[in-house]
């Protein structure tokens, strides 16, 4: 219930729309759980460095690779979850711009 309480099925449209606009060659999973995407970052990315350099543009992200038990394609764990649209798109616009 918790999380439900916290679902904005904007959000989600928003973080897709703005992965798509900013983040071109990068593969979108996961909105369907409804809290968080994985966006799946070009092979030549080092997920942990896109990841510090985010964080140093105010855009907290984790990277995929923290979670994996078998090496895989970079990536990052972006959480929509109680996030206004607005906030979100501009969060991933700098988010590309790590890039």
């Amino acid at each position: 219930m918790a999380y439900r309480a916290r679902w904005r099925p904007d959000g989600g449209r928003a973080a897709v729309a703005a992965v798509r606009e900013h983040m071109p060659g990068c593969a979108i999973r996961g909105v369907a759980a409804g809290v968080h995407l994985l966006v799946l970052l070009p092979e030549d990315k080092d997920d942990e460095e896109v990841a510090a350099r985010a964080l140093d543009r105010g855009v907290a992200v984790q990277p995929l690779s923290r979670n994996r038990v078998v090496p895989g394609a970079p990536g990052l764990v972006v959480s929509y979850a109680g996030h206004d649209p607005a906030r979100l798109s501009d969060a991933i616009e700098r988010l590309g711009g790590v890039f």
